[in-house]
């Protein structure tokens, strides 16, 4: 948090300059200020439920991304569409659905929070195994208004899970670690999303068709969800830390 300053003509404190902080009557020196990034990246490692986060989000990305990424491609090479029909399903059913999956998910996410152990992290967990489930009648089903209607219904599901990881990444670190702790998951999200679609693309080379290729989705689909799961029961002991930490601060 910035440093304040004296208070204005109203009353309120207006933020120093970084060069004056040191100046402020009061101001503190964090420890953490003075950490190099590997240090920082030790600390936030530290925390079980972050353990969680920056292993199931990655492995989660590089499902959807390739989901995504081969979709269009999928359709016309399995159903033989053309390329404006599969890539409609692809972008059209695939987007609606994340959208819905987004807002649904934020909204159960915040209404049982803090009442229900692990909450958001046991949300996240089982929502992704829901989305494997309807991820693999995707690849089963044989008419393309059913693998249609699973590849939406994936999306919603995997999307429920997005808006609660980020939220919970916030909930167990503290305040002013939050920029390197989200620096870092965008940093493995980058990762995973660049390593899925290359690993499908060679295993559609090595099989001649995208239908199998596919299906090592299911493998980091169910891996994220069971390691979140199974993550949620430190959740709520790290979010409390942070919170007795704050009142400390204080």
């Amino acid at each position: 948090e910035p440093a304040l300053g004296p208070a204005g003509a109203e009353g309120v404190e207006t933020p120093l300059h970084p060069s004056h902080a040191a100046e402020a009557p009061g101001a503190v020196e964090h420890p953490e200020d003075q950490l190099s990034v590997m240090a920082r990246i030790s600390m936030l490692w530290a925390i079980p439920t972050m353990r969680t986060l920056l292993v199931g989000i990655p492995v989660l990305f590089s499902a959807l991304a390739s989901l995504f990424f081969w979709s269009t491609a999928y359709f016309e090479d399995v159903h033989g569409l053309d390329e404006s029909a599969a890539g409609g399903i692809a972008g059209g059913v695939g987007g609606t659905g994340i959208v819905i999956g987004i807002i649904i998910g934020s909204r159960m996410g915040d209404r049982h929070h803090r009442s229900r152990a692990g909450w958001r992290l046991k949300l996240s967990g089982t929502v992704l195994l829901i989305a494997s489930v309807f991820f693999a009648g995707f690849l089963l089903l044989p008419t393309v208004p059913a693998q249609a209607a699973c590849f939406g219904l994936a999306n919603v599901f995997i999307a429920m899970a997005i808006p609660n990881l980020t939220a919970a990444v916030a909930d167990v670190v503290p305040a002013r670690m939050r920029g390197m702790a989200f620096s870092s998951v965008q940093f493995l999200i980058a990762l995973g999303s660049a390593a899925g679609p290359p690993i499908v693309g060679a295993t559609s080379d090595a099989f001649g068709s995208l239908r199998p290729a596919m299906a090592v989705l299911l493998v980091p689909l169910a891996i994220s969800g069971e390691w979140v799961r199974r993550g949620s029961h430190r959740f709520d002991d790290d979010a409390t830390a942070v919170l007795d930490r704050l009142d400390a601060d204080a």
